[in-house]
């Protein structure tokens, strides 16, 4: 039975028609969420002694052609607009586009030559959320922009700091100054070699940065939704009417608190899912741990901003072990994709390998293990253990490989007692493999 829309947190109901829009992007769902979410409440400090975060949250979401990023964009501007929210698409990336510019006036009055000059902002002062749909652009060699992400990352400091605030002397006129407000809704296809550009940069980490690949099986169930869903139209009119009515709420709870509480008692639960990303990043590849280690300070931060949001939307100024474990439930995965695409680099990792090279290794690894349960299934954590060490990736990079090539039917899993049970049957006996065949 679908739970009524009123009695359905308000996180999942937006997730729940954003799945009308975008089919299994929870991901995007979850994150994009929180840009809107992250403007409605961004007056809320949260305070580090003399260091001072606020809530808005901005997204840079990496993933295939094809996969529903565009499609979602109409929801979540629907979304904004209702609640007010200037939402606004970067066209192009010149300094008026961006910051603005100064148009003049002349006329002459009683034989004086009299000029007049009008700011004419950018979209940076003018928008709530910043939308780019092909934001790879600005990092492409020949068309990256040294002042655009100078511009962005101002626009990312802390709201009322003096290091928010863009000044551009242009030919003519006063010189413009913007203190942007704004949230950013980055998309892009994965774009290849940017590595240098993290390293150098470090706008990466100042948002949440998401690279998700899509596999085919999901291409395939996507397709299947499609096909299922043709000629049917939803009127998704009251569902989204109660979702703006339920954040009208928590906008006017948050202009009512003062200050978030951060009590002692859950600090420990805090630095428990923080220690969880350093060891997300024990890899052996020095050169993909010492990138790692610049996001994890600032992927602290986000978990912050998550956690107060979580507090607001059920109306708390007080954090609790609840709102840390929400915001690490959402943090943590995208960190974990994060890991994956680093050791899929070439330039970083002389052993990456693609996942038809890396199934090869699976094999020979299966082959050359004792098998435990039958003669043909070896425990999953002894074997992620052996491929770890033999292949030199992190343990986060051959969970998702299991799970890929399982999602593909090349290896099974199962579970007897407490232990997962894994094998491949290809690398089986003719005894063993005669099983699996007469199964299929």
């Amino acid at each position: 039975m679908t739970p009524d829309i009123e009695e359905l947190p308000l996180h999942k109901l937006y997730a729940d028609v954003f799945e009308d829009y975008s089919y299994n992007n929870d991901i995007y769902a979850k994150i994009s969420f929180h840009v809107i979410l992250g403007q409605l409440i961004k007056q809320l400090k949260i305070a580090k002694k003399n260091i001072i975060l606020d809530s808005r949250f901005s997204i840079f979401l990496m993933q295939p052609s094809g996969t529903g990023k565009s499609t979602a964009y109409d929801y979540i501007h629907d979304i904004c607009n209702h609640l007010g929210l200037n939402v606004m698409s970067v066209v192009e990336t010149s300094d008026a586009a961006l910051v603005g510019t100064i148009e003049e006036d002349m006329e002459v009055v009683d034989g004086v030559r009299v000029v007049d000059h009008t700011i004419k902002y950018g979209l940076l002062k003018e928008a709530d959320i910043v939308h780019y749909d092909e934001a790879s652009q600005i990092l492409r060699a020949k068309e990256y922009s040294k002042s655009t992400l100078s511009y962005f990352q101002t626009a990312l400091n802390p709201l009322d700091s003096p290091t928010n605030v863009i000044s551009k002397k242009l030919a003519h006129g006063p010189q413009i100054e913007v203190a942007p407000t704004c949230s950013f809704l980055l998309t892009s296809f994965i774009p290849e070699n940017v590595v240098k550009l993290i390293v150098t940069t470090g706008f990466f980490q100042r948002l949440l940065t998401v690279v998700r690949r899509v596999p085919t099986q999901q291409r395939i169930d996507n397709s299947k939704k499609d096909i299922e869903y043709l000629g049917i139209n939803v009127d998704n009119r009251d569902r989204i009417s109660v979702i703006v009515d339920r954040l009208e709420e928590v906008r006017k709870f948050g202009k009512e608190v003062d200050k978030i509480t951060i009590p002692h008692n859950i600090r420990p639960a805090l630095w428990g899912r923080v220690n969880d990303l350093y060891r997300t990043i024990s890899v052996p590849n020095q050169s993909i741990s010492d990138i790692l280690n610049t996001f994890v300070p600032r992927y602290q931060d986000h978990m912050y901003r998550l956690a107060v949001h979580s507090a607001v939307m059920n109306f708390r100024s007080k954090l609790t072990v609840q709102d840390i474990r929400y915001a690490f439930n959402i943090i943590h995965p995208t960190f974990d994709l994060m890991v994956g695409w680093l050791e899929s680099d070439d330039s970083l990792s002389k052993t990456s390998k693609g996942d038809a090279q890396r199934f090869k290794q699976f094999c020979r690894i299966f082959k050359d293990s004792p098998k435990m349960l039958n003669d043909t299934y070896i425990s999953t954590p002894a074997f992620r253990n052996v491929v770890r060490e033999k292949l030199g990736i992190s343990d986060s990079s051959v969970k998702r490989l299991i799970k890929r090539f399982d999602e593909e039917g090349l290896l099974i899993r199962k579970r007897k007692g407490r232990t997962w049970w894994i094998t491949i049957p290809r690398m089986l006996p003719r005894k063993h493999k005669e099983k699996f065949e007469k199964r299929e």
